[in-house]
């Protein structure tokens, strides 16, 4: 059966792609080959002088081109072929003896956007979903159906670069805004308004005004010199955002470059070159396979079968500080009622001021309006006492790191809510279940750990404790979902998952750092390796008292092999231990936007040491990674964890582990389950039990399990 459909009313003809048994529309060899044909009976009909391109599903244009397919091509043979076909089909478009026309009414994307650059004209709604961009760069690829070639002679070369290299994705009036599309209109009116519009589009003089739009250039697209600097500008910001660890922004740059004249022939060619360059990579397999991981995000509700029940329309948060103020502005956003309490009107304020600043960065950027600010604001309420909580349907607990105190807020806000309400804790390492004993309710009782800055950091542990039910689990998990994050759920345990992982990591390099390395080759080589920022740095920025408190849960819930460097417990014997960024000092001094390495921190690292010992690079690097691994591979043999794709997912949603090395369990598999094994045993023979290979790991060697 054709995905494509085709009806023809006077002198006006209809391509409709409705994609059989799929909720999107994607481009694939089948559907391209269908489509070959149709346009060459429309070019042997002589009365079809308008060709519209339009999708049969709702509010969805065309997502892009089968991303299936390109994760199965193998060599640079192999996708140079597949995208030549694909080019040819998109040029029969071009060369259309019909005027054609897109009509996008959702999602116009990679291969989509391609399709309509195709076509001669593009007509949009003003619906929220529509979205137009290119976000192959986000797949370890480039737009290789002419996408490089034909947006920027649509809107030019510095808004075309703008858009590939960092994959954006814009609406529909920032488009009609750029050129993009050269009519939007309320979907309501879309068929008494269409006749109109596609008349206008043989009207001489507005064809002027598109056209002229369509030609504005400054100089720097004009000129040979300002060209060279435009190119040398967009190769400074993309090695300063992606430090080189991906390939498809350069390589775009690169083509681009080389395309700036020449016939369009010659100039798809170095666009399909460049494609099947970047599709075999291992970086490009790694980033689609998280595509792919990422969407089964999507129906994903950590339970089993379906559940039936009302969403969330109110919480409470305990707790004003930093990660409360966080908390609360997430639901906010979202227009939930906020009920916020904590023990003084100055803390409250804080909150206040935490939620209030992150809108205004959103006024700002124009993401938001001042009236939009001003009534979600008006959604947040304050209290020193518990009265109003009592009508919340989720209460959120962001109180100091203290069972005790913890424990009873909990017993305390159980005496005014209802047996419904949600119960959750932020906590990020302390027992969900010991949390709960002494609850009449524990089954709505969970954890909801967010990660700091709330705002930006994706991931949600939700942490499910021993007598937590599947409503309770499932009512979580999907409010994390509304509010924009990735949610996966941990089973109870000291540290729950990332934390548990992380910490090894962070230990290891203070291990290093009291061997004599220093504290900014430690952070450097780890950034190197692609971590968004060194392991000593985050341990200021998150708090080194903060980090002493957590490993000394890690300590006493796992024994040796999470001992603590004892220049960390050195530290903390001083009157006046360095806490890290909030204190001014940590392993780095801070004055403003001056960062150093701190000559006292040094000092404490390395006054037991007789001697500095010579590591290497290499070693450095695999004693902070594999150690994490380790205990990745004990977390996933313990079932804390519902599989080795949550696992890699909740470590790059949570720690920044590189996108492009695919996840920690799949840079393993990569590198060699045999090859990681090997290397903990010499490490365990030279410093001790922390490095003592698990039996799971040593499992995966002959079993190969995947990061599925």
């Amino acid at each position: 059966m054709s995905d494509w459909g085709l009806t023809q009313d006077g002198a006006v003809a209809t391509l409709t792609i409705d994609c059989q048994g799929a909720s999107v529309n994607t481009l694939n060899m089948a559907n391209l080959l269908q489509l070959k044909t149709l346009l060459e009976q429309i070019d042997h009909t002589e009365s079809i002088k308008t060709l519209l391109i339009r999708s049969a599903k709702s509010k969805m244009f065309v997502a892009g081109a089968d991303i299936a397919l390109i994760q199965e091509i193998s060599t640079e043979d192999e996708a140079f072929r597949l995208v030549q076909e694909g080019q040819a089909v998109l040029n029969a478009l071009e060369n259309c003896q019909a005027t054609t026309v897109a009509i996008i009414n959702g999602p116009c994307l990679g291969g989509g956007l391609e399709l309509a650059l195709a076509c001669n004209f593009r007509v949009s709604t003003t619906d929220t979903k529509v979205l137009l961009g290119l976000p192959e760069v986000k797949l370890g690829i480039l737009p290789g159906f002419g996408g490089t070639q034909r947006l920027p002679r649509l809107i030019g070369l510095r808004s075309a670069l703008d858009l590939i290299l960092a994959g954006k994705l814009i609406s529909a009036e920032k488009a009609a805004k750029i050129g993009l599309v050269d009519a939007i209109v309320n979907e309501a009116f879309l068929e008494h308004q269409l006749p109109s519009i596609l008349s206008s589009f043989s009207n001489s003089k507005y064809l002027k005004s598109i056209y002229k739009k369509r030609g504005l250039r400054g100089w720097l697209e004009i000129t040979f010199m300002g060209r060279l600097i435009l190119f040398g500008m967009a190769k400074k910001t993309v090695l300063r955002q992606t430090k080189g660890h991906y390939p498809a922004p350069l390589e775009v740059l690169r083509v681009m470059k080389s395309t700036v004249f020449g016939s369009l022939a010659r100039r798809l060619k170095i666009e399909a070159r460049g494609f099947a360059k970047l599709a075999p990579t291992p970086e490009s397999k790694s980033l689609i396979r998280l595509f792919f991981l990422q969407e089964s995000f999507k129906k994903y509700t950590g339970v089993d079968g379906d559940h039936s029940v009302a969403p969330l329309s109110s919480a409470g948060v305990l707790g004003a500080g930093l990660m409360g103020g966080g908390i609360s502005w997430l639901f906010l956003n979202q227009d939930i009622p906020v009920r916020l309490k904590d023990i003084k009107w100055s803390f409250i304020e804080q909150a206040y001021q935490t939620a209030g600043d992150i809108f205004q960065e959103r006024v700002k950027r124009r993401r938001l309006s001042k009236i939009e600010k001003g009534l979600k604001m008006g959604r947040l309420t304050s209290t020193l006492s518990l009265d109003g909580f009592e009508h919340s349907d989720i209460i959120v607990e962001a109180v100091p790191e203290d069972m005790a105190l913890k424990k009873q807020v909990f017993a305390d806000l159980e005496s005014v809510v209802s047996s419904q309400t949600i119960l959750a804790s932020n906590t990020s390492a302390l027992s969900i279940s010991e949390m709960a004993s002494d609850l009449k309710h524990p089954e709505r009782f969970i954890g909801m750990h967010f990660f700091s800055p709330v705002h930006k950091m994706p991931l949600v542990e939700v942490i499910r404790g021993e007598k937590t039910n599947d409503e309770t689990v499932y009512q979580v998990v999907t409010l994390a979902k509304r509010c924009g994050k990735t949610p996966v759920v941990v089973q109870n345990c000291p540290g729950f998952l990332v934390n548990r992982i992380l910490m090894p990591y962070v230990n290891e390099a203070i291990y290093l750092a009291s061997q004599g390395v220093s504290i900014d080759r430690i952070d450097r080589l780890a950034v190197k390796f692609g971590m968004p920022v060194g392991p000593l740095t985050l341990a200021d920025e998150v708090g080194l008292d903060v980090g002493y408190k957590v490993s000394k849960i890690l300590r006493d819930g796992y024994g040796e092999r999470m001992n603590l460097p004892p220049a960390f417990e050195t530290l903390f014997s001083q009157e006046a231990p360095l806490l890290g960024r909030k204190s001014g000092e940590g392993f780095y001094t801070y004055q403003g936007k001056k960062k150093e390495v701190s000559a006292k921190m040094q000092g404490y690292m390395t006054s037991e040491q007789s001697a500095k010992e010579k590591i290497s690079d290499e070693e450095c690097v695999d004693r902070l990674i594999l150690i994490m691994l380790n205990e990745a591979s004990r977390c996933l043999d313990e079932s804390v964890v519902e599989s080795a794709g949550h696992l890699d997912m909740a470590m790059i949603m949570g720690t920044g582990f590189p996108p492009f090395r695919g996840g920690l369990w799949a840079y393993a598999e990569a590198r060699g389950f045999a090859n990681c094994v090997e290397r903990l045993t010499e490490f365990s023979a030279r410093y001790g039990t922390r490095f003592e290979a698990s039996a799971y790991l040593k499992k995966a060697i002959n079993n190969g399990v995947t990061n599925t």
